[in-house]
């Protein structure tokens, strides 16, 4: 099975990962097996999830860093993930660019082997998972149709995950980004097309003033203004500023409204320091979720035969 999105899973499936219904606990899904791990980017939360998570199901994690595989530089993308996959149990990257994830899933495809995107500049779906689960764990005994996410910020690939997740769960989203910097037609089309599949009640809006999506929202969620080093930050500052998560902001929202962010966290820009670190942040909780939701993940792709 390929994971390059959250649309690749099924929306039982997301749900059941949301409310840990699967993978709970240690297993053996990976006793005696390796699962490789490829980083084209520096990485924090999401190698010491890949790490822990396949050890939780017995397996042995393998990583390699972009430098020492020269994906297309030393050998083609595809010959890298052939190799990965006749020696390795789960492929899984992190890469720079959502093609070349497509050309190595798709040299694998049919092996019986699983490949996981990790993140890429299209999508972060291991992600996207974890924050579905920390909005069910923080509100505990909502049914998810009446939980409402506004992410403020740019439409990146943080966003374009956690909306298909949103979908999937049933929560509504709304997403508030600058003029320029919101999801195309595109991307909106494919939303649909998932939430029709999917059967899913939940609503998908857009906006660009967040002062008018905060309000009725149970979850703020913010990500960085750059993502992946594709612009600086001066070119970025002056349309971004009045997209902050505030105090002011939060109070706008939901009195029980929770904070998240994906983390790192730029305070003083995306987010203030007085929010991140205020109460009603869960990012750390959030961030612990990293490794539940890899693990639910990853023993729900052990389990399968192709």
């Amino acid at each position: 099975m390929i994971v390059g999105d959250i649309d690749d899973l099924e929306a039982a499936t997301v749900r059941d990962i949301a409310a840990r219904k699967r993978g709970a606990g240690s297993s053996s899904h990976f006793a005696g097996r390796t699962v490789a791990a490829v980083f084209e980017h520096a990485s924090l939360r999401t190698r010491s999830a890949v790490a822990g998570a396949v050890a939780a199901l017995g397996g042995i994690p393998v990583f390699f860093a972009g430098e020492e595989v020269g994906i297309d530089q030393r050998e083609r993308a595809e010959d890298v993930a052939i190799l990965l996959s006749r020696h390795h149990s789960l492929v899984s990257a992190r890469l720079r660019s959502h093609s070349t994830f497509t050309r190595m899933a798709g040299a694998i495809e049919g092996s019986g082997v699983p490949m996981v995107n990790l993140l890429t500049d299209y999508a972060h779906p291991t992600q996207a998972l974890a924050d579905v689960m920390t909005v069910q764990d923080c509100f505990p005994g909502r049914p998810a149709e009446s939980l409402k996410i506004a992410y403020v910020g740019d439409s990146n690939n943080v966003a374009r995950s956690l909306v298909k997740a949103a979908i999937a769960t049933g929560m509504s989203i709304v997403v508030a980004s600058p003029e320029g910097y919101s999801f195309d037609g595109d991307d909106r089309a494919s939303f649909e097309a998932y939430r029709r599949a999917s059967g899913s009640a939940s609503t998908v809006e857009f906006g660009v003033d967040p002062l008018e999506v905060v309000p009725g929202s149970d979850v703020i969620y913010t990500d960085v203004w750059v993502s992946m080093g594709q612009e600086t930050m001066v070119e970025k500052a002056a349309a971004f500023r009045p997209y902050q998560v505030s105090e002011a902001l939060l109070d706008r929202a939901n009195r029980e409204a929770i904070v998240l962010h994906c983390l790192p966290a730029h305070r003083g820009s995306e987010i203030t320091a007085e929010v991140l670190e205020g109460p009603r942040s869960r990012v750390w909780e959030q961030a612990k979720n990293r490794l539940d939701a890899m693990v639910a993940l990853f023993s729900m792709l052990g389990g399968r035969d192709g």
